[in-house]
């Protein structure tokens, strides 16, 4: 039996599958009106938990009637293995909770079972918006649009959440809508500008939604180009599949289920083993359960490169503890080098390679040295900030505001963790808006060159950067291609490289333009320059005029957030799709230049 006689089976039921997409996005309602602040009544509260179940039983009676119906069984069970285990474990989840003993007498409560069945429906809707995605890839959707819509959903949903949901807020505490939409945009697109504070403005729930838009936003780009790659492979020509290789620095895709589980594998280990070191400096005096929440929020925030904090000054207050700062800088180089290179080094070493051979995503044959992108990466990086430190070192160290008042070492580690945090990050740990206005365009220079490709961060990215130097390089030379490393670029990676920058240039100075008309007599030309470079590269650094912007800068960084964060990935996808070459050619005419 077919695929396709599969589905012409199941379209039988008509608007069935349709319906059930839909009941996977109102189950969440009930987990929402939980714990999203609102009053409830021992009625309506039975009512809401109530609904959980109901949604459970409507999900079961989606398998039943699937399995009933499939022209082949066993192919059914094969391809709807992660919603049947998931259901499995929810069943053995509930069966433990009637054996063992409860703490309460009169035998188990209601709430044993309702805080198993939200995180069941939690993970059926991800399941289903990944249904979503890979349909509209076999329909050779235009995945380039994807990436895109993919973080506008995001960020509707979150600003939806933080503004709608009373429990997101403090008490006492009013967040308006211009607020809650630059959060959330913030938040996704991993930027970490602020215009109110995290830590005093937002409950422990409304810090755990960001939370989840900033790790989603920092490993969901990587994780959707992997699929698409793989989901878009038989569909996809010569030409994509090598921009997508590219990309993601990748010799061979396996499945979409290994890729996405090596992604989310590093990215859990990483976060963890920084919690627990994070946990034994982070916040000595409170209870335990909020020690262990800041550790996460800022391993998290930190390893996503979102740069968002629960405290007013950043990690100032940890300016001199060397743990601290080299987990944090740890961290944000290992995320913002990108999966592929991460991938590379990891096979390498003898752990590394058995984890990838582990997942399938081993590399056929040995290699006697890394790749030419893990190399300009690597390089690149190391230039970019021990540059940076030494060029913020030697202005600084003696500005009383900023490293003047530290102590040797202590100025040496503060000036690279400002030089790392630079790199889209956006922590810090002195005063930005202290720092000298030469030190502050150092800062602009790293911000909207960025991360590297892949990675979580944004801005130009590290590999434009080189492909368009070595493009000036060459011509200096009087070379016709591009040579690096004993290999030749091919002469579209450099017309994109060049694409990319002008295009970067463009949004930076039409939204500085905006900025300055918008905010003029109030901010000078440098900090509304600081701003949009931090916004564009999604660094999140700010030198303190981020709240008392306008709505419309806000509303504009907004923009300028969303086109750092997808702009030079989604554009390099959509140059791939290349029209078919004209059949002719115009004469060629000189003009005077230079």
């Amino acid at each position: 039996m077919t695929l396709t006689r599969k589905r012409r089976a199941l379209s039988e039921l008509g608007p069935a599958p349709l319906l059930f997409g839909v009941a996977a996005v109102l189950a969440v309602i009930p987990a929402l009106l939980e714990y999203g602040g609102f009053e409830h009544s021992a009625g309506s509260l039975l009512a809401v938990r109530l609904a959980n179940f109901l949604f459970v039983g409507i999900f079961v009676l989606q398998h039943v009637i699937g399995l009933g119906l499939a022209p082949d069984r066993r192919r059914y069970l094969r391809e709807e293995v992660a919603d049947l285990l998931l259901l499995l474990l929810l069943g053995a989840v509930f069966v433990a909770s009637l054996v063992v003993p409860s703490a309460k007498e009169g035998g188990p409560s209601l709430e044993r079972f309702t805080v198993p069945a939200q995180i069941y429906l939690l993970v059926n809707l991800l399941l289903n918006l990944l249904r979503v995605f890979k349909a509209a890839a076999s329909r050779r959707f235009h995945y380039a649009r994807a990436f895109g819509i993919s973080f506008l959903v995001i960020i509707a949903i979150g600003t939806l959440l933080l503004y709608l949901l009373p429990g997101a807020l403090a008490p006492d505490r009013d967040l308006p809508f211009v607020d809650a939409v630059f959060t959330a945009t913030s938040a996704t697109c991993v930027t970490g500008l602020v215009t109110v504070e995290t830590g005093r403005e937002f409950s422990r729930f409304g810090q755990t939604i960001i939370l989840i838009l900033f790790q989603i936003g920092g490993i969901g780009l990587m994780t959707f180009a992997a699929f698409f790659a793989i989901a878009l492979g038989k569909g996809m020509g010569f030409k994509d599949r090598e921009v997508m290789r590219g990309v993601l620095n990748l010799e061979v895709l396996g499945t979409i289920v290994r890729v996405v589980v090596g992604i989310l594998l590093v990215t859990v280990t990483i976060e963890a083993v920084a919690t627990a070191v994070l946990y034994t400096r982070l916040g000595p005096d409170l209870a335990p359960g909020d020690r262990l929440f800041h550790s996460a929020f800022h391993a998290v925030s930190a390893f996503c490169n979102a740069g968002f904090s629960l405290y007013g000054r950043s990690l100032a207050g940890y300016v001199s503890d060397p743990v601290v700062n080299a987990t944090v800088m740890l961290e944000i180089v290992i995320g913002g080098l990108g999966f592929g290179v991460v991938l590379d080094l990891l096979g390498r070493s003898f752990l590394g390679r058995g984890l990838l051979d582990l997942l399938g995503l081993a590399r056929g044959g040995e290699r006697r040295r890394l790749g030419l992108q893990t190399r300009i990466v690597l390089i690149s990086s190391a230039v970019l900030i021990l540059g940076g430190a030494l060029l913020l070192y030697l202005i600084e160290s003696d500005n009383p505001a900023t490293l003047g008042g530290l102590r040797g070492p202590e100025k040496v580690e503060a000036a690279l963790f400002q030089s790392v945090t630079a790199r889209t990050a956006g922590f810090n740990t002195v005063p930005i808006g202290a720092l000298r206005d030469a030190s502050k365009f150092v800062l602009v220079v790293l911000m909207m060159i960025g991360a590297s490709p892949g990675s979580t961060g944004g801005g130009i990215k590290t590999v434009t950067t080189v492909v368009l130097l070595l493009t000036v390089i060459s011509l200096y030379r009087n070379r016709g291609r591009v040579e690096v490393g004993r290999r030749v670029l091919p002469e579209g990676t450099v017309n994109r490289a060049v694409v990319i920058v002008v295009s970067a240039i463009a949004v930076v100075v039409m939204a500085t333009l905006v900025l300055t008309l918008v905010e003029s007599g109030r901010h000078d030309f440098l900090s509304i320059t600081f701003e949009v470079a931090s916004a564009f590269g999604t660094v999140g650094l700010s030198t303190g005029i981020t709240p008392s912007l306008a709505p419309l800068s806000k509303l504009t960084l907004c923009v300028v957030m969303l086109v750092g964060r997808i702009g030079p990935l989604s554009l390099v996808i959509a140059l791939s799709q290349a029209r078919p070459p004209r059949t002719y050619e115009y004469p060629e005419e000189q003009v005077m230049i230079g």
